[in-house]
């Protein structure tokens, strides 16, 4: 099958498509509440203990009255023991569900059962995968500085046609910046689907992580091409999205619909490079 057919073949979704991106719905929405509600209590125990008044207003007021600054410690000490231990309990709930949800779909993709115990590994994967992630952040950062550089030079060589189109122009650098920052989000995606899928048969983090390399590596060619078919669906799906800028008015829904739109394209991306891989050197 050659790559465009196999690309083609790919938006035949189906009952593990709609399946996988129900999860992750799920996943988004419930960690978007917990933390919007989470967050708002905060705002609130801060506004109680603020009482309206600026960091200057509450230094004044207890140098004037210091018989209410044992009161007020004690209450500053309980807001920050209390933001500092819901914010560790949130994150830990967030790397639990997260765990779950992706050892959900990826045993769904490679047809087998998440069980207890296999569970608690998909957490530790997680936690191995930091180290690997920070490094990829310091890559992702030195290309996209490389990049904004050489597309800030090469539009910057005739300064008389730069300035005569300086708004065009800055348009064009914006785009150039944003598809390069998108096509290494890709890369990012498919390494990280390549540990899950490994993960998934041998549930052995830093193997599977070697292994993701590996496959990179072995299906460059294919990957790469699908990369860039996957960017080639982004933009499509993102000029299909802009009329919905003009038509919604609440930036609420508008974040909503931009969110559900990105899950299906995930969805659909993580049964696109599964298909990829099988397909024959």
């Amino acid at each position: 099958m050659t790559a465009f057919r196999q690309y083609l073949h790919s938006f035949r979704l189906g009952e593990k498509f709609w399946t996988i991106f129900l999860i992750d719905l799920l996943l988004v929405g419930s960690i978007a509440i917990i933390f919007s509600w989470f967050g708002g209590y905060v705002k609130e125990q801060s506004a109680a203990l603020m009482q309206g008044q600026t960091p200057q207003e509450i230094q004044q007021l207890l140098m004037n009255q210091p018989e209410q600054l044992a009161s007020f410690m004690a209450n500053l000490k309980w807001f920050f023991v209390i933001s500092f231990a819901g914010s560790i309990l949130l994150l830990l709930f967030a790397l639990f569900f997260y765990s779950w949800s992706q050892g959900l779909i990826w045993n769904l993709l490679r047809e087998k059962k998440l069980t207890k115990s296999t569970y608690w590994r998909w957490n530790g994967l997680n936690l191995a995968l930091i180290v690997p992630l920070l490094l990829y952040g310091i890559l992702f950062l030195i290309v996209k500085l490389f990049f904004g550089f050489l597309f800030k030079s090469l539009i910057s060589l005739s300064p008389t046609f730069y300035f005569r189109h300086s708004q065009l122009l800055t348009a064009v650098l914006q785009n150039l910046n944003a598809l390069v920052s998108f096509l290494l989000m890709l890369v990012f995606f498919i390494w990280i689907f390549l540990i899950y899928y490994v993960f998934t048969e041998k549930y052995k983090a830093w193997n599977s992580i070697g292994e993701g390399f590996h496959l990179v590596r072995l299906h460059q060619k294919k990957l790469w091409k699908a990369a860039l078919l996957m960017l080639l669906t982004a933009i499509v799906l993102t000029l299909l999205l802009w009329p919905v800028r003009s038509l919604v008015s609440s930036s609420l829904a508008s974040s909503i619909i931009h969110v559900v739109a990105a899950l299906l394209f995930l969805a659909w991306m993580r049964l696109y490079v599964v298909e990829a891989i099988h397909e024959p050197l």
